[in-house]
């Protein structure tokens, strides 16, 4: 039980760890107060690291190791004999007693065919690059006030939060799983600048819905690819805030996966996905000129991709 409880501290430290980088690669920065990255890395790993001790020897000390204990003899004949060889019955005296210690059978994948898991992730790509150009194009472009640091140039894109995936699989065969996957990958927001105009920022997000045929290369990876129905989702966040824009793509989720250990019944679930999305037109958004009072046309309508790549880590259960 300590032993399991000890092996389940380091896994849950380990995925704390990568936890805590994922969750600093999504915080958002700010414009007065900078951070730097390997300073949130670095709280965020040993922030989560800490945190995912006593979670993972909870889970650790679940995982018993139990054992059979035979005996045979004269003077323990009611107990379960297992059969001697020839050698060992021309040497054993007639009274001894004789241990056999083994590792009870464990079900293992055979009899396992459901694997539910979740995973936080963060997303690599996605509109903000065309976003910063637009702005760019538009005139938002210029130097923005900091308090502490020197300033900010503008546009600029940043995570905002962390992601999430939800999967479920069923095991088809050794080699095939199908399963669905349900996620929201937070691509951020993009900011833009102009003196006469104040902030434009522009917030951005990908809900995903699915269908997964997977191949099993090996005992702990999974490699599959899928249709999927995607929602962009953009919004520009002043005061008042604009009307979400959600456009429905079709596209495809491509997915790998790798499961520590292999074949237990709770396990690590590490992701990598790429999302095929496409283009999306968002826009056009207005602001209110300090200077005239007029309402004027800050962000034209744009075609934006939100292709985007995702990392995740998290847990799963075997059913």
């Amino acid at each position: 039980m300590v032993a399991g409880a000890w092996r389940g501290a380091l896994s849950g430290a380990l995925f704390g760890g990568t936890l805590g980088i994922i969750a600093a690669f999504g915080s958002s920065d700010n414009d007065f107060i900078q951070i730097s990255a390997a300073q949130y890395i670095l709280s965020g790993a040993i922030g989560f690291g800490i945190l995912g001790i006593p979670i993972g020897a909870v889970l650790g000390s679940g995982n018993k190791t139990e054992y059979h204990f035979e005996a045979s003899g004269a003077s323990l004949s009611e107990a379960p004999a297992r059969a001697a060889s020839p050698a060992a019955q021309r040497t054993a005296p007639a009274d001894s007693v004789s241990f056999t210690w083994e590792p009870a059978s464990s079900p293992g994948l055979g009899s396992r065919r459901w694997t539910i898991s979740a995973q936080l992730t963060h997303t690599s790509g996605g509109p903000r690059g065309d976003i910063e150009k637009a702005m760019r194009a538009a005139g938002l472009d210029q130097r923005g006030p900091g308090f502490f640091g020197p300033g900010v140039d503008y546009p600029l894109s940043r995570n905002d939060g962390v992601g999430w995936v939800l999967g479920v699989h069923y095991r088809l065969t050794p080699r095939w799983t199908a399963g669905v996957l349900v996620g929201k990958s937070k691509s951020g927001e993009t900011v833009g600048y102009n003196r006469d105009l104040t902030y434009l920022t522009v917030e951005h997000a990908v809900t995903t819905v699915a269908p997964i045929l997977s191949l099993q290369a090996s005992k702990s990876i999974r490699f599959g690819v899928g249709p999927a129905l995607h929602i962009a989702k953009a919004r520009e966040t002043g005061y008042p805030a604009g009307p979400a824009e959600r456009t429905r793509k079709v596209g495809f989720v491509v997915d790998l996966g790798v499961t520590v250990p292999a074949e237990s019944r709770f396990f690590l679930d590490l992701k990598a996905q790429y999302h095929r999305v496409g283009e999306v037109s968002i826009g056009p958004y207005e602001e209110t000129s300090f200077h005239t009072g007029e309402v004027i046309t800050a962000f034209p309508e744009t075609r934006v991709t939100y292709d985007h790549w995702s990392i995740g880590a998290g847990f799963g259960v075997r059913l």
